[in-house]
């Protein structure tokens, strides 16, 4: 699915740009804190560039080719998805689509947006709130019962 937000396309382009063939993407950590760590604080963003900065551009490749395509009607464990208010990477909006894209009417399927994050939704600082609801979450799942 793509998405018509600036900060997506611009990102998208700019990471699966096929006139660069398998060139690594050398992001600088102005850009990665504009794309990925938006919301941080600069110790944060830094953190974050140094330890999990990928340079691939295969990442996203990847998920746009035939590896990236689901079948979104078939029955599927308890799914949930989350997104940050800020992301500039896969925006909120395209988290929620993607969400509402499984249809099957046993599977769960769920989508929770948190204010204020960015992508690095589990890494930056209050990550334990995410976390925190993610558990929450399957715990709920785990007791509910299961249609056959």
């Amino acid at each position: 699915m793509l998405a018509f937000d600036w900060g997506f396309m611009k990102n998208s382009a700019l990471i699966a740009n096929p006139f660069k063939g398998n060139e690594p993407l050398y992001m600088d950590l102005e850009s990665f804190t504009a794309s990925f760590t938006n919301t941080s604080i600069e110790e944060e963003s830094f953190h974050a560039y140094t330890e999990t900065a990928t340079h691939s551009r295969n990442v996203l490749r990847d998920c746009m080719g035939e590896d990236g395509k689901i079948d979104t009607d078939l029955p599927h464990a308890p799914m949930l998805f989350i997104g940050g208010e800020a992301d500039e990477i896969i925006p909120v909006e395209l988290n929620k689509r993607n969400a509402e894209a499984y249809t099957d009417e046993i599977s769960i399927t769920e989508f929770k947006e948190f204010s204020n994050r960015a992508h690095w939704i589990c890494g930056q600082q209050g990550w334990e709130e995410v976390a925190d609801y993610i558990a929450e979450w399957l715990s709920s799942k785990a007791r509910a019962p299961h249609s056959s």
